[in-house]
């Protein structure tokens, strides 16, 4: 039984000179901060359609208002009028801005068209676009419309009002990135319903 208590007795120092020593043992330790990295969308894409009031260039009347359009009436076959959407795109990214024309007026041709730069989508024939790289006014699409000569069942276009109809300009905005041309951006761009 001697020799298991030595035995123990001596199990027990090493124990104690183990703790001992390894609590006073210092470690060579280093670190630095961490990276965190965040990600946010961009601020979005705002696009403006408006048509200045048009100057009368004759004896029309121009009744409406910028945000809506303008009615034009007293007019006579041949007469030129101003006509000018302007178009501008608030954005923080590449962005394609396309305006849309559907011109329902009977006899009335769109003059100049496109203007200040626009341009034709391909494939397209009354899709225009313009590429912007942030916000910027991106000026009209064309600036003047002219009546065409109106024959009224043999009756002279005095004497009767004829409705010639209406012009529709719809605009859409789309980021460029992610799109191989103007033409894949326009399948994906929506237009205001």
């Amino acid at each position: 039984m001697k020799k298991r208590n030595v035995l123990v007795t001596v199990l027990a120092m090493v124990l104690v000179a183990v703790v001992s020593v390894t609590g006073t043992l210092a470690y060579l330790t280093a670190n630095d901060g961490k990276a965190v990295n965040t990600f946010q969308f961009a601020n979005g894409i705002k696009v403006d359609l408006w048509e200045p009031q048009p100057e009368a260039v004759a004896n029309e009347k121009i009744e409406g208002n910028q945000e809506t359009g303008w009615n034009y009436t007293n007019l006579v076959p041949g007469q030129k009028v101003n006509k000018a959407p302007t178009f501008k795109v608030e954005a923080t990214v590449p962005t394609y801005v396309f305006a849309r024309v559907t011109n329902n007026a009977s006899n009335v041709t769109i003059d100049d068209m496109p203007a200040n730069g626009w341009q034709l989508v391909p494939g397209e024939s009354n899709v225009y676009f313009k590429a912007a790289d942030a916000t910027q006014e991106l000026g009209a699409l064309f600036n003047t419309v002219t009546i065409g000569d109106v024959a009224i069942d043999g009756k002279p276009a005095t004497q009767e009002t004829y409705d010639l109809g209406s012009i529709e300009i719809e605009v859409a905005a789309i980021q460029q990135a992610g799109f191989a041309s103007e033409v894949e951006a326009l399948k994906a761009a929506v237009w205001q319903k």
